[in-house]
């Protein structure tokens, strides 16, 4: 099963960055997405994830002004 699902956050003025997360629920547990997005300086993205997924994150900064992450999860099979 897949699904996509977009979510933002911005700035309300002028010179500051942005703090934001995003939690929720998979049938292997609950995933967290957050990130700081400074004005100036690093994009830090922050993953929490059940022991059972893996996941690899994609960052665009090409425009500062519109930032993308892309996280995409994956099971783990342990044998």
């Amino acid at each position: 099963m897949q699904s996509t699902v977009e979510w933002g956050s911005e700035s309300s003025e002028v010179g500051l960055g942005t703090v934001a997360y995003v939690r929720f629920s998979t049938t292997s547990g609950y995933v967290t997405v957050a990130w700081t997005f400074d004005w100036i300086g690093e994009v830090v993205p922050r993953i929490e994830l059940p022991a059972n997924l893996q996941c690899t994150c994609e960052l665009n900064t090409e425009e500062p002004a519109a930032v993308v992450l892309v996280v995409t999860l994956r099971p783990v099979f342990h044998q």
